[in-house]
């Protein structure tokens, strides 16, 4: 999965990402509630069965608002690339709470 959260006015978000397979049984993948993230965010994570995805916006370096202005499921980038189509690097990573994800922020220069 990927998406891209608004960065224009130079925002940071914070953000919990759950996975569900009836709508009533979630599971959190990723748990950025705690982080600064902002730009284009990737979700590398182990094949499993995904119905139902639920984005929750924590907070943002100015409020409240989370602007998600852009998502994919699955991922149109190869797993492996470190650019994107608009030019965009990957900067940083890091692993998440669960052992098969890795969360990759592709944030502007």
């Amino acid at each position: 999965m990927r998406m891209l959260l608004w960065d224009n006015d130079d925002l940071f978000y914070s953000y919990t990402v759950e996975v569900s397979v009836n709508n009533q049984d979630w599971v959190m993948i990723i748990n950025n509630s705690e982080e600064q993230t902002h730009g284009w965010q990737v979700l590398h994570l182990k094949p499993r069965p995904i119905v139902f995805i639920r984005i929750t916006g924590v907070r943002n370096s100015r409020g409240s608002i989370f602007r998600c202005v852009y998502f994919e499921a699955p991922a149109q980038v190869p797993l492996d690339s470190t650019n994107f189509d608009d030019g965009r690097d990957v900067t940083h990573y890091w692993e998440n709470n669960e052992r098969d994800i890795t969360m990759t922020d592709a944030s502007r220069h």
